[in-house]
């Protein structure tokens, strides 16, 4: 019986060795018989004790390549049973990158919740080890994770930390830059999102990391967009979708896809916006994120009501309305309600226009904090008075 238990073992290790040298050997995406085999192989290995030195390497080299080929609840719980491997090692570092990379995940998933824990949990256990630089990394992680929410306050301070951490040469100091940037643009603040966009994408292309490159793209041309360069934000977003094909990041392809529906709905081009949501929808059923699948909806509504195809329109924004309430996102739902609120006005449906808007008007007196406050409280407010006066006319 020893006998037997020492030749599984050295057939493990010896799996597990061979998995991670392919691994390591190929770019992503993976090949999938390579991924089928390191998944089978760890299948095994989580359960052997002897074999974790060989297995955490693996398991760390296979992370974040799993991540960019939008695997996300299959590849979930090899990573949970990693962390409690890890710990029962005595393994802290990489427990703490398993609970940073188990957060990404649950981000990707639009499950902040789950996410908000992991990667909290990642920081202060980063900084129990002392290790300053991945701390930031998991800050940087955490601060997106936020802005994501609304939470700027938290965010701002998050990347500040992770920039006090940061030597000033540490390439890191770029996805900080991202995460500023983003809040920025969050926050209405244009000029200030471009500029940190710029040195995110400078540092990027200093590192030579092509899908951080794409990123630093898209995030200029989502900026782009708002300052409404809708030809320059276009130009842009097809550079970053074309990298991003390349190296298979599904994800942020299908997110480029979607953030161009915006500029093409703005140029009149409704034709080409549904085109580029039928394309960017399958992937986000794919990757079960319903946060992006709810923008697609309300994309979807939006183009269909310029076309006037009521009819898609209007179940278009009652599914957008649908997802966004479950993702508990009533500003975006707002958003959603005020667009088939338009649907009824051009159809001629008044009081079913004027029911919507009445409560949504109701709903948002409650979130003066939400950042599209504003935009909301004018558009509501207008479209009720175009509806009554609509209705006395009719």
């Amino acid at each position: 019986m020893q006998i037997h238990q020492s030749l599984f073992v050295r057939y493990i290790v010896a799996g597990v060795t061979t998995s991670w040298q392919q691994v390591q050997a190929t770019d992503s995406p993976i090949p999938e018989p390579v991924r089928q085999q390191a998944w089978h192989i760890l299948s095994f290995a989580l359960d052997v004790p002897v074999a974790w030195p060989m297995t955490r390497m693996l398991l760390l080299a296979l992370a974040p390549k799993m991540e960019q080929a939008g695997f996300r609840d299959a590849w979930i719980p090899y990573l949970e049973k990693g962390f409690v491997c890890a710990q029962a090692a005595g393994d802290e570092q990489t427990a703490a990158e398993c609970e940073l990379q188990l957060g990404l995940l649950y981000r990707l998933l639009s499950r902040f919740a789950e996410a908000t824990r992991w990667t909290t949990a990642s920081v202060e256990h980063f900084a129990a080890q002392g290790d300053t630089h991945a701390q930031a990394r998991a800050l940087n992680e955490l601060a997106w994770l936020e802005q994501l929410q609304h939470h700027y306050e938290d965010a701002t301070g998050h990347v500040e930390q992770a920039l006090a951490l940061l030597a000033e040469d540490d390439p890191e100091r770029a996805m900080s830059c991202r995460v500023q940037g983003m809040i920025a643009l969050k926050q209405g603040q244009l000029d200030r999102a471009e500029k940190y966009h710029r040195q995110a994408l400078i540092g990027f292309e200093q590192q030579g990391d092509q899908r951080r490159i794409a990123w630093g793209l898209q995030n200029l041309a989502y900026t782009y967009q708002e300052q409404q360069e809708y030809d320059k934000a276009i130009l842009f977003y097809q550079r970053a979708a074309a990298m991003l094909q390349t190296i298979g990041d599904i994800h942020h392809w299908a997110l480029v896809t979607l953030n161009l529906v915006i500029s093409h709905l703005y140029r009149n081009e409704a034709e080409v916006a549904i085109a580029h949501c039928a394309a960017a929808e399958p992937i986000f059923m794919h990757l079960q994120n319903k946060l992006q699948l709810a923008h697609i909806q309300n994309n979807f509504g939006l183009s269909h009501l310029k076309l006037a195809n009521y009819t898609q329109a209007e179940e278009a924004f009652s599914s957008a309305i649908g997802l966004y309430d479950e993702l508990h996102e009533q500003n975006w739902r707002l958003n959603s309600l005020d667009g088939l609120a338009l649907v009824y006005l051009t159809t001629q449906q008044y009081e079913r226009a004027i029911s919507i808007l009445e409560s949504g008007l109701v709903q948002l007196a409650g979130m003066r904090h939400v950042p599209n406050y504003a935009y909301l409280q004018r558009s509501l407010s207008q479209h009720l008075q175009t509806a009554y006066a609509l209705r006395q006319t009719a």
